[in-house]
């Protein structure tokens, strides 16, 4: 082996500046584009919920969730308070609502309430008498500390609704 001699560093500029520390994504305080079974709030009636899958609509990207969860007009955050967006459209015989939002990803959260775990979500469809399914609702991560599997399908409801039934 041969030494050779340093060469002298190139004057090259450099800036730098410092930034916010980045918060960590988690079930409870999501962060765009948005993800399936997070953590969200109404602030305009103070009652959470969880989110459901994100969409692209015709007018954009949007989050699902329950049409219980609130009203059209109303504003949705997550869980530290991060605008999402103002509900849209809200179905009630279905118990659904829209979110129209900047950004949506297609996964959703399997972890408890402080868990960065997700799945992709490769697909969707009604269920089937017989299926076996996961929930990954936030209140019911919080309570057992993740998804809830093994689930069956039991019955599918002829009502307007389409509602099934798992045990």
């Amino acid at each position: 082996t041969t030494n050779r001699a340093l060469a002298a560093p190139a004057a090259v500029p450099v800036t730098f500046s410092v930034e916010e520390r980045l918060a960590p994504v988690a079930r409870n305080n999501d962060s765009s584009p948005w993800s399936g079974g997070a953590q969200i709030i109404n602030t305009s009636i103070g009652a959470g919920c969880t989110a459901g899958y994100g969409v692209n609509t015709p007018s954009g990207p949007a989050v699902l969730s329950a049409g219980h969860c609130g009203n059209p007009g109303n504003r949705i955050t997550d869980g530290g308070g991060e605008f999402i967006g103002n509900i849209g459209g809200d179905d009630n015989t279905y118990d659904v609502l829209v979110i129209p939002t900047t950004a949506v990803s297609n996964r959703i959260y399997v972890g408890g309430g402080n868990s960065s775990q997700q799945l992709t979500v490769t697909g969707g469809g009604a269920p089937f008498v017989g299926e076996r399914l996961c929930q990954s609702g936030n209140t019911s991560a919080n309570t057992v500390g993740g998804q809830i599997c093994n689930l069956q399908v039991r019955f599918e409801g002829t009502d307007s609704q389409r509602l099934w039934e798992a045990t």
